[in-house]
């Protein structure tokens, strides 16, 4: 069988797509299921830090919550690629709600790869309970959640 070889600038080859997941899907969280059929690729965080990160209480798991990230900060954010097919990034993408509180944008990070990450355009977003869950390291000017 051939391994993935990545070219740092696409992210898309050999038929999988990659996809930063900085929430609830990565490993060890309760969405990590819908990558049961993703090649875990590495940790990483975004080359770019133009990002703040909220917790939004999920529609869906009564007390829960889940990270967001908006364009609107001087922060990295850290979390995980995955190589996944494009069966896997449509549900991803019903998930996420596409065009309705998400949409998908390509970033850089600084493992060398691009990849697909979800931003937040809900205009009505409304952030509960900010630090819990989220880690911000101010000197090096990243945040994680988990």
């Amino acid at each position: 069988m051939k391994s993935l070889k990545f070219e740092p600038m696409t992210p898309r080859n050999e038929n999988k797509i990659y996809l930063f997941v900085y929430g609830t899907l990565k490993r060890g969280q309760r969405n990590n299921f819908f990558l049961e059929t993703a090649e875990f690729i590495c940790e990483t965080t975004t080359t770019s830090a133009r990002f703040s990160m909220v917790n939004i209480a999920s529609k869906q798991v009564i007390g829960a919550l889940y990270p967001t990230i908006l364009e609107d900060g001087n922060f990295k954010i850290s979390g995980e690629i995955y190589a996944i097919d494009l069966p896997t990034l449509e549900r991803i993408d019903v998930l996420e709600e596409i065009g309705v509180r998400y949409k998908r944008m390509t970033e850089e990070f600084i493992s060398g790869h691009r990849a697909f990450m979800y931003l937040n355009i809900d205009p009505h977003v409304l952030a509960v309970e900010e630090h819990k869950h989220i880690v911000k390291d101010p000197a090096k000017r990243v945040i994680s959640w988990g």
